[in-house]
């Protein structure tokens, strides 16, 4: 009802930011994935004034859903990166579990942060390339192939459309921001790590070139999978690459590894696994 009266005019494309999660599961992870492509094309039918038309989406900023701590948001935001993988010309993403989560109420539901302005100008920034002729990073980059060795899992890297983006916009690095009451060299934060028993750890990362980075953990001498920016608490997440944030990923892909009644992944939040963190969201 809001929408339609906007019928008739015509638009370069859509910024889409989604307030809440709608994904509980694998099954409603494929259905969001659908959903999502039905909701551009209907838009692109009514508004787009060219073939072009791309959407750019907002990730979902991470919140604490349920008492369990579970990925819901994580299963939302790998939509829009999967479909910018698939279809670079017409979807972007604009990651957000590196922003501080900053509000001006203490106790009401703070799934909105107030940091609009880092958003906002991503958005920009985003839209000056993929629209309007900026010859700047036009995606983050997302996980491209990975593959076991030894006790490491080696996880490759790649901008959707732009091969050769991570060489000349810089590579995959630590962002910026050090936390106050870091004790030691700043670690990635939001990468974790699991082994046969499917339980994820955070897991020490080594930086081996632009485009590649090697995870590892000494109590998992067979790493199988990783995920990162996944976890529905986890905020502060400070991996870069290029000229934004690197995108939310998870290695344990239906594609790849075609499965039934998979469980959901679940990060369980231990700040004490790492002495850099300085914040962390925790259930009651």
């Amino acid at each position: 009802l809001k929408v339609h009266g906007l019928v008739g005019l015509k638009f370069r494309g859509i910024l889409w930011y989604q307030g809440e999660f709608e994904c509980w599961d694998e099954p409603y992870l494929r259905l969001y994935a659908d959903s999502l492509q039905v909701f551009y094309q209907t838009y692109r039918e009514l508004f787009a004034s060219d073939e072009h038309f791309p959407m750019l989406c907002v990730l979902l900023y991470p919140f604490p859903c349920t008492d369990e701590g579970d990925c819901y948001i994580g299963y939302v935001n790998q939509n829009f990166v999967d479909a910018a993988k698939k279809d670079p010309d017409h979807f972007h993403f604009i990651p957000t579990n590196d922003l501080p989560p900053i509000w001006n109420f203490p106790v009401d539901h703070p799934i909105h942060p107030l940091h609009k302005y880092a958003v906002g100008k991503r958005l920009a920034v985003r839209a000056e390339n993929a629209v309007y002729g900026g010859e700047g990073q036009k995606n983050p980059a997302v996980l491209d192939a990975w593959e076991r060795d030894s006790h490491r899992l080696l996880l490759h890297f790649s901008v959707p459309g732009q091969p050769d983006a991570l060489k000349d916009f810089g590579g995959i690095r630590i962002g910026e921001h050090v936390p106050v009451f870091s004790v030691q060299k700043q670690r990635p934060i939001g990468l974790y790590i699991a082994g046969a028993s499917g339980t994820y750890v955070p897991a020490n990362c080594e930086i081996l070139s632009c485009d590649t980075v090697a995870l590892s953990h000494p109590g998992i001498n067979e790493p199988l999978h990783a995920v990162y920016a996944y976890s529905s608490m986890e905020e502060g997440c400070n991996l870069w690459a290029g000229q934004f944030p690197l995108g939310c990923f998870r290695t344990d892909d239906l594609s790849r590894e075609p499965q039934k009644n998979r469980p959901l992944i679940t990060v369980e939040c231990k700040p004490w696994c790492n002495e850099t963190r300085d914040a962390v969201w925790t259930c009651e």
